[in-house]
């Protein structure tokens, strides 16, 4: 079960790698560094996700393995809907300045 979320954060890096580029430092934006080859690692971490988490618990049952799956999921969404959420109500918590340890390399003056 670990190895899913270890997965998850994975992927999810990889929409993190378009994301930061296009929004906070578009002037070092590459097409191949920062879209193709993510999205091939996105693509390819989907794939190996669905096979070896959704197909495999799925044939075993409710009691081990489509319970788990469906907690996985339901709790995907909701952390999902959290970021908007958020954003609505704590915008500024979306917004604010780089943490302590991150590098400002921002465009913006």
């Amino acid at each position: 079960m670990r190895w899913y979320f270890r997965h998850a954060d994975l992927h999810c890096g990889q929409y993190r790698q378009y994301f930061y580029f296009r929004r906070i430092a578009p002037s070092r934006y590459n097409l191949v560094p920062n879209l193709l080859i993510p999205f091939v690692g996105a693509i390819s971490t989907l794939y190996v996700m669905y096979q070896a988490f959704f197909v495999a618990l799925w044939g075993s049952g409710f009691e081990t393995g489509r319970s788990v799956v469906y907690f996985c999921v339901i709790l995907f969404v909701l952390l999902v809907a959290l970021v908007p959420f958020v954003g609505h109500h704590w915008p500024a918590r979306l917004r604010g300045a780089a943490p302590v340890e991150a590098e400002d390399i921002s465009d913006e003056p």
